[in-house]
Formats: C-alpha cells, sequence, structure tokens
C-alpha cells in the first residue's frame, strides 16, 4: 500500500464550508472571508473617503486516493485580500491605515519527519509578484517535494496564534488607490510518509481590517 494512501483522510478544508459527512473525518485550514463597505466622513477636512475591504474565496485543499499519493504533485489552494481607498473632496490627498493577519486558532498538525521538514507553506506577493519574505514570529523557508520541487513561503505547519503579515499600512492617494494581496496556500507532498498528520487540523483565518 502507497503510504500516501493511508494518509487520504488529512484534508485542509474551510469552516465556512465545512460539512459533516457520517462516518468521513476532515482535517481543514480555514480561510474567513471578509467584504466590507466603510464609508468615512471627515468633518475637519470636509473630506468623505471610500474604504472597502475585500477577499476571495476561502481556502480549501482535498488530498484524496487520486491526488496525493506517492510521487504526485503537491496540492494549492489561492484567495486574495484587498484594500481600496477613493479620495472624494477636501484636502488633496487621502490615506488610511490597515491590518492584513494570519489567526491560527487551534492546530494539532506536526512534523512528519525527523528533520521537521515543513509540510504546510504560506506564500504572500502583491499584485505585482514581489513577495513578502518577513513575518514575524514565521520563519521563511524552502522545502523540496517528492518529486524534487523547491518551494518556498513560510512554515506555518505547527503555527498557532496571530502573526501580522501587515501592520498599519499606509494606502494613500490624490484619487483612487487599489492594494491587492494573493495568498497561496501549499500542502507538500514529501518523499517520506506523512501518517503523523492523519486526521489532525488547522482551523484559522486570513483578515484585512482598518487599522485604530
Amino acid at each position: 500500500m502507497s503510504k500516501k494512501f493511508r494518509n487520504i483522510i488529512t484534508a485542509l478544508y474551510v469552516v465556512a464550508l465545512l460539512t459533516l459527512v457520517t462516518g468521513a473525518t476532515y482535517a481543514y485550514f480555514t480561510m474567513i472571508r471578509v467584504a466590507r463597505f466603510s464609508p468615512k466622513v471627515s468633518a475637519k477636512a470636509a473630506t468623505l473617503n471610500y474604504i472597502f475591504f475585500d477577499s476571495g474565496n476561502p481556502i480549501g485543499i482535498y488530498p484524496n486516493t487520486e491526488n496525493f499519493q506517492e510521487g504526485m504533485d503537491n496540492l494549492s489552494s489561492e484567495t486574495f485580500a484587498s484594500a481600496y481607498l477613493r479620495h472624494e473632496k477636501g484636502d488633496t490627498t487621502s490615506s488610511i491605515k490597515y491590518n492584513l493577519y494570519l489567526n491560527v486558532d487551534s492546530n494539532t498538525l506536526t512534523y512528519s519527519t525527523t528533520e521537521k521538514k515543513p509540510e504546510l507553506i504560506l506564500e504572500i506577493k502583491d499584485d505585482k509578484g514581489n513577495e513578502i519574505t518577513e513575518i514575524e514570529n514565521l520563519e521563511y523557508v524552502s522545502v523540496v517535494d517528492g518529486k524534487g520541487k523547491t518551494i518556498k513561503g513560510f512554515d506555518i505547519t505547527t503555527a498557532l496564534g496571530r502573526y501580522d503579515i501587515l501592520k498599519e499600512r499606509v494606502l494613500e492617494t490624490e484619487t483612487e488607490k487599489l492594494e491587492k494581496w494573493n495568498a497561496k496556500v501549499t500542502y507538500v507532498n514529501l518523499s517520506e510518509s506523512q501518517d503523523n498528520n492523519l486526521e489532525k487540523e488547522l482551523k484559522g483565518y486570513i483578515r484585512i481590517e482598518k487599522a485604530d
């Protein structure tokens, strides 16, 4: 029996879309969708700013006997988070600050290898493909999968708690401006057995919001 075959119950899923199926156990990675329209009025500057935060579809990764056997590709899922600001009138520019962060509420995933090879990788890039390589308390790593391909990003295999991706980032414009961040999570198919994560789960979310 393939050593990947025994790992088919391990899955990364989304709490917002979680369906309980009798006789099946899922592990899941959650992405909470945020979509919010928030006009803000500044009486002092007689300025009306339109602020909008949004994110894409939840991330979901589903290993099974067809897509996650030994020698197969890694499993990935992508989404985005964006902040939009439109300057209406008053001062010559409008600006806001916003936060983008990862919060892992609970996590029972472990490393399957004695070398602690990363198994769950998070990548964050802007719309031009520029990658974030520093997040406090998360390690930016490179890992080679079972097919010899190198994957780079933040190791969130055993992550727990809040991790600030962007903190009080300034968005400023004279007209309108959109900043979009693309997030990708990869479940790495190692050459070694990953049975240690059978029936394990990680629950968390990525959120974008206005800074206080």
